[in-house]
């Protein structure tokens, strides 16, 4: 599992109105990941946290929820090296069983 990643920009924390709403959003994200937490820990499965691993930097954004090709890479690596032990587990060692 993976948490929602969401950016807050300069532009949203300047504006008023625009803070306001994206605080919202914020708290929404922020309940939906907990869920997700939640639910990785209940079942025992892998957590990728990358709402706290990918930075909150418009190299990594384009808009308010979608990755640049830099934030694609971000959030890849980040799987990659999550999921790594548990392929790791569930792949027979080289040579074994042939």
């Amino acid at each position: 599992l993976s948490t929602f990643c969401h950016f807050f920009d300069a532009d949203s924390r300047s504006d008023a109105e625009r803070l306001k709403w994206e605080t919202k959003v914020r708290e929404m994200i922020t309940l939906q990941n907990q869920v997700v937490k939640d639910l990785a820990a209940e079942y025992g499965t892998v957590l990728v946290d990358n709402f706290n691993l990918i930075p909150q930097d418009p190299e990594f954004f384009q808009d308010k929820i979608h990755f640049t090709a830099a934030g694609m890479r971000a959030m890849a690596a980040n799987l990659a090296e999550g999921l790594a032990p548990l392929i790791q587990e569930k792949l027979p060692a080289a040579g074994q069983g042939r």
